[in-house]
């Protein structure tokens, strides 16, 4: 009898041992699989100086989300950094009740700070795959165009 309790203790330790590992494998393959289905949460675009044939580089951060964090590269190697906000654009209603039943679109809006007085701000509109396209304009009076 006494080597029927050793070897079941042996047996559920073995199995937590299993649970644990197999825990930690499925997990993992789920962070691989997301990430090989696109959903990383960064999204890279451009950022065209209206004036000049050069353009800049931008990298929303939880693009994904309504508010983030995003870097831009200016043209001229400027780096500025920011936050970005966005609010439902063009949206279907439900008839009797008034309701939001889809987004179609974000209108969004993001805020950069290159050095101290120098300001980039970027109106913008995307969709729900998170590409988009707006505007900005700098405090020094340039003016850019951005696709994302």
């Amino acid at each position: 009898m006494a080597n029927a309790a050793t070897n079941s203790a042996a047996n559920t330790a073995w199995c937590f041992e299993m649970k644990h590992f197999s825990l930690v494998l499925g997990l993992s393959v789920l962070g691989i699989a997301l990430s090989a289905a696109g959903c990383a949460t960064t999204r890279e675009g451009y950022v065209y100086d209206a004036k000049a044939p050069r353009k800049g580089s931008i990298v929303f951060q939880n693009a994904d989300s309504k508010a983030g964090t995003l870097a831009l590269q200016l043209a001229d190697g400027e780096q500025c950094k920011g936050s970005f906000n966005t609010v439902p654009g063009i949206v279907q209603t439900d008839e009797e009740t008034g309701r939001v039943d889809r987004e179609e679109s974000q209108t969004g809006l993001a805020i950069l700070e290159c050095r101290p007085g120098h300001v980039v701000r970027c109106g913008f509109q995307r969709d729900h795959g998170g590409a988009g396209y707006g505007h900005c304009s700098d405090t020094e009076g340039r003016m850019f165009d951005l696709y994302f």
